[in-house]
């Protein structure tokens, strides 16, 4: 969710954005350690990403990745980390930055 200190009733939006950054967080984590709990988290999560639900294929929209920074909108971090999580998980590891 995308605000953990929501009041009561208020709706929980999700942060798709932050699960992206997080993905290629813990793809730079397994490089040390070869944690399974972290690369479990990290295949579930991506995985939930590449959904119909959260994965935009359609070409007249203004980005990739559903319901990012918790306000169902397209941001260019959101798709850029998840694209950097995508190549990550095909083995491309030579990142621009």
């Amino acid at each position: 969710f995308w605000d953990f200190r929501l009041p009561e009733g208020e709706e929980k939006n999700k942060d798709t954005s932050a699960a992206a950054i997080a993905v290629c967080g813990f793809k730079e984590i397994l490089k040390l350690d070869s944690s399974p709990k972290i690369a479990e988290y990290s295949e579930k999560i991506l995985s939930t990403l590449m959904t119909e639900r959260y994965t935009d294929t359609g070409t007249e929209r203004p980005g990739i990745l559903k319901d990012q920074n918790g306000s169902r909108s397209y941001t260019p971090y959101g798709d850029y980390f998840y694209m950097e999580a995508l190549s990550k998980e095909l083995g491309m590891d030579d990142i621009c930055w």
